[in-house]
């Protein structure tokens, strides 16, 4: 009995872990991500990540070694909203 809720423990912090991962992106090995308590400003991101493949508004695109797309979106206040993967056309 006691092995049995230490297993289900272990389990449920290895799942709990992993329920709300942030989306990231990864810019010669410094990892940003959208959901920081002080959120990326558009100028942290464009001073370790560099110019974005293209822009429409607030909205950036970075192409991925792997052939992802990371399109950032930001608000008004230039801070950093969400990071959301698609794949490439």
């Amino acid at each position: 009995m006691r092995i049995q809720i230490i297993s289900i423990a272990i389990m449920f912090s290895f799942t709990a872990g992993n329920v709300a991962l942030a989306n990231e992106i990864s810019c010669d090995g410094v990892y940003i991500q959208d959901d920081l308590d002080v959120p990326a400003m558009k100028g942290d991101v464009l001073a370790k990540c560099g110019q974005p493949e293209s822009t429409d508004g607030q909205i950036w695109i970075y192409n991925m070694h792997n052939g992802v797309k990371k399109v950032l979106q930001f608000n008004d206040s230039d801070q950093l909203e969400s990071i959301k993967d698609r794949v490439s056309d």
